[in-house]
């Protein structure tokens, strides 16, 4: 009788043991999914994190800020969305990592071909919920992710973190300011460095006015805040025909063709893009657009990545803004929790 007993003891933990291992391999850890996509003849190389379980999932591409951008910045966006059921297709700009062409010759309308690609390539993928794929954006990729939105009915919601209200050169302007009283309060002294920073933009603009903008950095060459005014390029730089393409470009009138769900985001403490400003440029849009699901938020203490001082270290955004981000994007593709 023992025996019996000591048999079936030993059955049942086995079978304890079988069903928590097969439990624990369907919640486990979020699946990855090394990927490549086209547009045209440039190869965007990315990851694709699905969530444990079967899916169909909804899911949600991020969409570079400016400058080299790898996917390797949203690796953590990635990993908590994909735990709380979203699938996240994160990738290398063009011409950083592993994907080929170059960011620095792209206006807005490629970096958006090549978001656009992305987007075909979850509306094609067997774990995906086509219905219900959405664009994050980033800064520049704030721009980027309601361009694309305006463009294709495949892209179901769009997430603006941190993203500019007004002209490119003005935000720039705007941060140029902000840096520089960081080290200066002088009026007059913010005012030379501004009267320098529009001399580098005339030149971007115009191709003239060369000589006048590099006297002007040569005069305040040795000031403590001359360093914010960036590096001293030559005039034969590839960042000038690369800023000439994008400073100009007003992001509002295309919100207005936006008709999907807006998630918009800022960080109260940004020091590269004036918040208030935006905020009122960007609801103003919306607005006159008549789009009336759109939520704002402003996070207090947080900077242009939605980073609070205690996360600094770790390189990580505020954990309320990540919760707020997966309950958003679950309500609107009415996804359970």
């Amino acid at each position: 009788m023992r025996t019996g007993r000591k048999i079936a003891f030993i059955a049942l933990a086995i079978i304890l043991i079988a069903s928590a291992i097969v439990l624990a391999r369907w919640m486990g850890a979020p699946r990855q999914e090394e990927v490549r996509f086209q547009n045209a003849d440039v190869t965007l190389a990315g990851t694709l994190y699905l969530p444990p379980g079967t899916g169909p999932y909804p899911a949600v591409i991020f969409i570079h800020g400016s400058g080299d951008d790898s996917r390797e910045n949203y690796r953590y966006y990635a990993v908590v969305l994909t735990k709380k059921g979203i699938a996240v297709l994160i990738y290398d700009k063009r011409g950083v990592g592993a994907s080929n062409g170059s960011w620095k010759s792209s206006p807005f309308s490629v970096l958006a071909d090549d978001a656009l690609a992305g987007i075909n390539f979850l509306k094609n993928h067997p774990a995906i919920d086509a219905k219900h794929i959405g664009a994050w954006g980033g800064s520049e990729g704030g721009v980027v992710a309601p361009w694309i939105a305006s463009l294709s009915s495949d892209v179901a919601f769009v997430i603006m973190q941190s993203a500019p209200g007004m002209t490119f050169a003005q935000q720039n302007l705007y941060q140029n300011e902000r840096q520089i009283r960081t080290i200066t309060q002088s009026e007059e002294e913010v005012a030379q460095a501004l009267m320098v920073v529009k001399l580098q933009q005339n030149y971007a603009r115009t191709g003239t006015g060369w000589q006048a903008y590099a006297d002007a950095r040569q005069a305040v060459r040795e000031k403590a805040w001359a360093s914010a005014l960036g590096d001293f390029l030559p005039p034969d730089h590839w960042w000038w025909r690369w800023y000439r393409t994008k400073m100009d470009y007003d992001p509002i009138p295309m919100l207005e063709n936006v008709r999907v769900p807006v998630l918009a985001v800022w960080g109260e403490n940004d020091l590269i893009v004036p918040v208030s400003e935006s905020r009122i440029a960007v609801e103003q849009a919306f607005t006159r657009s008549g789009n009336r699901d759109v939520t704002y938020h402003v996070f207090a203490g947080a900077d242009h990545s939605i980073q609070t001082e205690s996360w600094l270290h770790g390189r990580r955004p505020d954990p309320a803004h990540l919760d707020i981000l997966a309950e958003w994007i679950l309500r609107h593709t009415k996804t359970p929790r």
